[in-house]
Parts: C-alpha cells; sequence; structure tokens
C-alpha cells in the first residue's frame, strides 16, 4: 500500500507540475479540482481549475474559470466510491502543497478546493492573509440578490463570539445553489471546533442575503440547524463530518420541500433500524430538537434568527415521546446536547 501511494503521488506530481510550468494567470484568486466520474467503472477524472474569485461564502467561485487544464486530465482507479476518491484526492492535493515542486504558486492563492461537479465543494487551503469580507464586496456574483451577505455574516458573527480564534472554520457548500436548481437547500454548512465536539452550523433557512420574504420580523423560516457531535476515534472523521452535512440538508430539504416547520422540544422519529452515523452502526436512529443552548437568538437586518439543535437519540428513546413536555424531560434526563455515537439508551 506503501507503494501504491507514492507512486500515485508521483503521478499526480508528474500531471499537476506540467500543468503549472507555465505561470497561472495574474488574476487567479482560486484553485479547483473538479472531480468526475469516468465512463469506465472504478475510473474518475480531475480536472485543473483556476478562477477569477475565491468565496468562502459562495461556491459559485468555482465556475469562474479562467483557465482549465480541459482535455488534461489526471484518472484515479478507485474501487471504493466516491468518498473514498475525495478521501485520495484530499490526501494528494495536500501532499502536493507540502512538497509539490510549484507549491509556493499554488499557496499564493486565495483558497484552494475539490469536489464532484454535482456534490459538495471541500475547501483544503486557505491564505492567511485572505479577507473574506474583501472578497465578499469585491464579488460580482449574482449582484442582484448576493450583495448583501448581512444575514450570513451576522451568524458568522455570533458564532465567532463563541469560539472567538476560529475566522475560517472549516466549511462545506454546495456547487450548484438551490435557487440555480441544485439538490441542496443550504448554501453551505460550519463547523466550529468545541474542543470535545464539533459544532456544525446551517446556512440558508434565513435569508442570507437581500431581504426577499414579505414578513419583516422573521428571516426566511426563522431559525438554522446546528448540531454537537462529540470527537472520537472514528475510522474515517472526514466521513461522519460528511455525514452530518447530508443530515442537515435532508432535514432542510424537508423544511424546504415539504413545508415541514420545526420547534424547539419536537422530535423526528425516523423509524429506520440503523444508526444515523456513516457507519449505520449507531443505536441513535433519530433526533430531538430543542434551541441551541451556545449561542443566541439574533436580530438581523433580514429580521429574527434561531438556532435549532439536533440531538440525536435512541429508537427506543423515541417511542416514549408523545408531547414537548417528554421531549424537555428526556433531553434533562440526558443531560447533554452533544450527540454521542457510542452513548447506550437511557430508555429501555
Amino acid at each position: 500500500m506503501f507503494f501504491k501511494k507514492r507512486s500515485e503521488f508521483k503521478k499526480f506530481c508528474s500531471w499537476l507540475d506540467a500543468i503549472l510550468e507555465n505561470p497561472l494567470p495574474k488574476n487567479t484568486k482560486g484553485i479547483c479540482f473538479n472531480l468526475y466520474k469516468e465512463g469506465m467503472p472504478n475510473f474518475y477524472g480531475v480536472q485543473f481549475i483556476a478562477t477569477g474569485t475565491f468565496n468562502l461564502k459562495d461556491d459559485e467561485w468555482a465556475c469562474d474559470s479562467i483557465l482549465s487544464s480541459e482535455e488534461n486530465i489526471y484518472y484515479l482507479l478507485n474501487r471504493n466510491g466516491q468518498h473514498a476518491v475525495e478521501k485520495e484526492i484530499n490526501g494528494l492535493i495536500e501532499s502536493y502543497l507540502k512538497k509539490g515542486k510549484f507549491a509556493l504558486a499554488l499557496k499564493n492563492c486565495d483558497g484552494i478546493g475539490f469536489g464532484f461537479v454535482d456534490g459538495d465543494l471541500t475547501i483544503v487551503y486557505t491564505h492567511e492573509g485572505y479577507d473574506n469580507q474583501k472578497e465578499k464586496k469585491n464579488s460580482s456574483l449574482d449582484n442582484d440578490t448576493m450583495n448583501d451577505t448581512s444575514g450570513w455574516d451576522a451568524i458568522e458573527k455570533e458564532f465567532l463570539r463563541v469560539y472567538p480564534a476560529q475566522i475560517n472554520p472549516k466549511h462545506y457548500g454546495t456547487l450548484i445553489k438551490w435557487r440555480f436548481g441544485g439538490n441542496d437547500p443550504l448554501d453551505g454548512i460550519s463547523i466550529y471546533d468545541g474542543g470535545s465536539y464539533w459544532h456544525f452550523v446551517s446556512f440558508g433557512l434565513t435569508e442570507m442575503y437581500n431581504k426577499e420574504c414579505d414578513d419583516k420580523e422573521i428571516s426566511g423560516y426563522g431559525y438554522e440547524l446546528t448540531f454537537k457531535l462529540k470527537k472520537d476515534n472514528y475510522a474515517d472523521e472526514e466521513a461522519e463530518l460528511k455525514n452530518v452535512c447530508r443530515i442537515l440538508q435532508s432535514i432542510a430539504r424537508l423544511v424546504c420541500v415539504n413545508g415541514e416547520r420545526f420547534l424547539p422540544n419536537e422530535y423526528i422519529y425516523t423509524g429506520q433500524t440503523t444508526g444515523i452515523d456513516a457507519q449505520r452502526k449507531s443505536e441513535l436512529t433519530g433526533f430531538i430538537i430543542i434551541n441551541d443552548p451556545s449561542v443566541e437568538t439574533l436580530e438581523t437586518p433580514n429580521g429574527k434568527v434561531t438556532f435549532l439543535e439536533l440531538i440525536g437519540m435512541t429508537d427506543a428513546e423515541l417511542k416514549t415521546l408523545s408531547t414537548k413536555t417528554s421531549v424537555a424531560t428526556i433531553y434533562n434526563k440526558l443531560g447533554s446536547d452533544i450527540t454521542d455515537y457510542n452513548r447506550k439508551s437511557i430508555v429501555y
């Protein structure tokens, strides 16, 4: 396995070196490695893209191509599926940034990401001098509806209050946004490091940009979703983080497509027999909903925003719930709002 990885990295370096032999355009702001499923089984393509913009708050930057490797595609053979491919390309990019011949040229960009063209974009590098506020002001993407990011800024400001050193938290965005016909209602999900847990927050159920809804008191649906996942010795931590993002997107889809409205002290009974974790081995199969105690309700220029936190629950626990009072009772009995995939049921 060691020799295979070393050989793969050597081939990746040769491909990327050939592209970077010629200087990148002077106006290059971002680098995106587009991933494709090729026609042959287990084969995946990687295309190099240089972009004229980079914006952590809007993954449309990845579509602002000013240079492309076009038909010069790097091919990966991987029999373990798309997630394994994402993990492999992540490792190759990170290794190149440490050891590659033209690593400095890449590091001079504001940011670097990768993703399948119909999936989420993962950011692997941001320049220490990257100024998201400047990028926001300079961005011309969808200017009529996105020239004001006050809703997004308000959420970031609140989480920066809780996690003051985390200016650029881990972030997963969508390549094709909901308003442009994409499948994911949330524009993005940020993950803050809470020490013993990861704290997720969604961006998209409230009005991120200009005020569009008629109700001036409430921003969008009035709330964003949060989730706290206990850190553990996961076989694949990245898979678990992305799995939580998929859960949040699925629940947001219930809101945007089915018209579901969630409130504190409600519960979500999925009826599934497998766990909510990526490995589907946890005893937790559904959720209760509470007001996230770590963050405060916001009064933004677009209206009020609250934060509804999901907490993983076992099937036995969920079957005892019927009222808001019962949800509040079991939450108090649980004694924590951090979801622990390995905990045992408190109800038998």
